[in-house]
Order: C-alpha cells, then structure tokens, then sequence
C-alpha cells in the first residue's frame, strides 16, 4: 500500500512537473512568436511608410510635370493669340492705309474736277 500511493504521488508530481514544464515552454514559444510578429509588422509598417512616401513624391513630380505642361500650352495659346492679333492688326493697317490713299486720290480728283468746273466756268 505504501509504495504504491508513493509510486502513485511520485508519478503525479512528476506529471505535474512534466505539464508545467510544457506550459513554461509553451509560454516562452509564444512570447517568441508575437516577438517575431511585432517586428514582422513593425518592418511592414516601416516598409508601407517607405512605399506610401516614394508614391506621395512620385505624385507630386507628376503634378508638377502636368503644372508645367499646362502652363506651357497656355503661354503658347496666348502667344498664338498675340501673333494673331498682331497680324489681324496689321492687316487692318494695310486696309486703313489703302482706303486713306483711295480717299486721298479722291479728295485730288475732286480738287481737280473741281478747279476744272471753275475754270470752265470762267471761260
């Protein structure tokens, strides 16, 4: 009887001691495992930054680029514009000039028709 209820608590214990050691284990594989986990997540944060910064940048050179072109089309339609101004001004002017030298040529035809009337009327 006595050795066996010995044999029988130096079994228990020694489960026990078995079932504790495995919990101990269990514990500290676990702690290792989030460790590894935290600096998983902690790489792929800092990695996602890193991405998410490189396309903040990347978009903002794009913005610029478009900035750029847009105002360089629009320096080049108010140049055109200028230009076409210009040469609807000149050609105005050429007009202007032809119809004052037609008007000129008229008011001479009209002086002389008109000096001609007079001396005729004096002959």
């Amino acid at each position: 009887g006595c050795d066996e209820q010995w044999l029988v608590r130096q079994i228990a214990a020694e489960t026990q001691r078995g079932r504790q050691e495995l919990e101990r284990r269990f514990e500290e594989r676990s702690k290792e495992l989030k460790s590894e986990q935290l600096q998983v997540l902690e790489q792929l944060r800092g990695q996602r930054e890193h991405r998410i910064n490189e396309l903040r940048e990347e978009l903002e050179q794009e913005r610029q680029e478009v900035n750029a072109q847009a105002e360089e089309a629009l320096q080049e339609a108010v140049r055109r514009q200028e230009l076409s101004f210009q040469v609807e001004r000149e050609n105005l002017e050429v007009v202007q000039e032809r119809q004052s030298a037609s008007l000129n040529e008229a008011r001479e035809e009209v002086l002389v028709a008109k000096a001609q009337c007079e001396e005729r009327q004096r002959v």
